[in-house]
């Protein structure tokens, strides 16, 4: 987890859920960096921990967030 940056926490939860989008609810749930996986059996479980572990492998989502520093200046100015 990245550490002292701003917003670092935020930034953290947001790639690790995009990493594990798909497996989300359906076999675990991420919080920051804990993920929490569920299953009936060992052999699930396995197969679970498996595929928790190639999705977060896969390379960070190629699409970009709106950084609010490109915002207009009004928009910024505004305190929206």
């Amino acid at each position: 987890m990245p550490q002292g940056g701003c917003n670092a926490l935020a930034t953290h939860q947001c790639q690790m859920t995009d990493a594990l989008r798909e497996l989300i609810g359906k076999i675990c749930h991420v919080y920051l960096d804990d993920i929490i996986i569920w299953s009936q059996t060992l052999e699930e479980y396995e197969q679970n921990c498996t595929a928790v572990l190639e999705a977060s492998k896969k390379p960070a989502s190629t699409t970009t967030r709106q950084n609010p520093t490109s915002l207009p200046l009004s928009y910024v100015s505004s305190g929206i």
